[in-house]
């Protein structure tokens, strides 16, 4: 093809007609410099699209974390409601004086905040406290100190340093500025308030002993496990627990913490309806994302027992991140987790059916054949026992 090219050029030349000539040449130039272009296109298209399909990676993966982190906060958002109620009654236990601690009324202000922004299921207003046993206080006395963020949180930053936005592509730099805000408050949010161990450090010099308890987050939510553990503080250190309630010291401590977690939920509400605004961002997206979760199975007592693997759901809906299982399950308790890991686990206190919480209590099962749905992109498990279904 060259060599044709340069026949025409020779015979043009050796004619004179280098009108022609010039003519043919720039023309010829002139496709060379098309065909270049047309060559770079091709080449920046090709970066752009692999650069688009990376970046869609990545933002399915910080989705899903995004939205573990967004459980978390949903957890920490009902333990701190649990927590102000809990104070309120101990502040109130047993007092000598008629001293005005703080309004009650706070508590309810801020819960009926959180319900209207989805941020709790557990209704306070109907929970009274008037009948805690005594040998449960030294134990919820200590999880005052824990923040579920504490026990699960899915760093940010491992997938902040992998976003790598197109320049030239404003949606994908709008989405990116988005994700670092959100993952430089929430470090920020839990920075700030990190559990303090003024508590442990209050009793341990009164030789009250840390119970084991409070590395358990499903009591943080279901109270009446902790019947399993009535007989682990004796009976004099239980007394002398309820004494203190009585002293300043730790009066003035509890009223500190009050403090502290009315300004803990005021910024997790808005950091919760932040979380929850950028996975719709994500979502418009890339309207084909969904959670990103290995296998989802169940396990406990109800199934095969605790030290068991999972028995593992069925997957019927990806998008929604619906799972499925048909299976005989003995009076007892389980609950559900991700990759036969308890890193990722839901849990519950309702039967047959209710809201899944993040590192919450184990489900109480009543024996039967079951239909298991567990929606996680809803947050709620029912089951169906087989008898009842249509």
């Amino acid at each position: 093809m060259i060599n044709f090219f340069r026949k025409i050029r020779r015979q043009l030349a050796n004619e004179n007609k280098f009108q022609r000539y010039f003519r043919y040449a720039f023309g010829e130039i002139l496709l060379v410099v098309i065909g270049i272009i047309i060559a770079l296109q091709l080449n920046n298209w090709n970066d752009n699209r692999k650069q688009e399909i990376q970046f869609n990676e990545i933002i399915n993966k910080i989705y899903s974390a995004t939205n573990t982190n967004i459980e978390a906060l949903h957890s920490s958002g009902e333990k701190l409601l649990r927590d102000l109620q809990l104070i309120d009654y101990l502040l109130n236990f047993n007092r000598l004086d008629t001293l005005t601690v703080y309004s009650y009324n706070q508590v309810f202000q801020y819960y009926d905040i959180g319900v209207s922004k989805n941020l709790t299921r557990f209704n306070i207003k109907k929970a009274p406290l008037d009948t805690i046993e005594p040998y449960k206080i030294p134990h919820l006395l200590y999880m005052l100190e824990n923040n579920v963020l504490d026990v699960n949180f899915e760093n940010p930053n491992a997938f902040n340093s992998l976003l790598n936005p197109n320049p030239d592509n404003k949606d994908q730099n709008d989405i990116t500025q988005k994700i670092i805000r959100f993952n430089s408050n929430l470090i920020d949010f839990k920075n700030t308030f990190n559990s303090s161990k003024s508590l442990s450090i209050f009793f341990s010099e009164h030789n009250i002993p840390n119970p084991r308890t409070v590395a358990q987050t499903e009591l943080y939510y279901n109270w009446e496990a902790l019947n399993d553990y009535k007989y682990m503080y004796l009976e004099q250190e239980i007394s002398k627990v309820l004494n203190l309630l009585k002293e300043d010291e730790l009066r003035t401590q509890l009223r500190n913490i009050v403090a502290i977690k009315f300004a803990e939920f005021r910024l997790l509400i808005n950091l919760y309806e932040d979380g929850r605004n950028l996975l719709s961002t994500m979502k418009n997206y890339q309207p084909d994302i969904q959670l990103n979760y290995k296998g989802i199975g169940i396990l406990g007592d109800a199934v095969e027992g605790w030290n068991q693997e999972s028995t593992p759901m069925l997957l019927t809906n990806p998008k929604l991140g619906i799972w499925e299982l048909d299976i005989h399950l003995k009076e007892g308790f389980l609950k559900f987790r991700n990759d036969n890991s308890w890193i990722l686990n839901w849990g519950g206190i309702e039967f047959p059916k209710g809201y899944t919480t993040f590192y919450g209590g184990n489900i109480p099962i009543e024996e039967g054949d079951y239909h298991i749905i567990l929606n996680l992109t809803e947050n709620t498990y029912e089951f169906i026992k087989q008898d009842d279904q249509p």
